[in-house]
């Protein structure tokens, strides 16, 4: 999203921000969660499970800190010593 795509940004600033974000929020709700099959091979299944609850756009649906804290696939991770 440029300056200008809106054709408001030098008229009416605001309005235009309102629009783009919109825009952006119109998008994440139609593309999000991801599947299963955008998951990069880079990441294990555990770690995009939990991505994938923590970015649960329904804030009453999502993890919690503390269930974040307490997933498997950070307990795998070894610490440092």
């Amino acid at each position: 999203l440029c300056p200008g795509v809106t054709a408001l940004s030098e008229i009416d600033p605001h309005r235009a921000t309102r629009i783009k974000i919109q825009w952006l929020l119109t998008e994440i709700s139609a593309t999000c969660p991801l599947p299963a099959s955008r998951r990069p091979e880079y990441l294990s299944v555990e770690c995009w499970a939990l991505l994938q609850r923590m970015l649960t756009l329904e804030p009453n649906l999502r993890i919690t800190v503390d269930q974040v804290l307490e997933d498997a696939w950070l307990q795998d991770i070894p610490t440092a010593m």
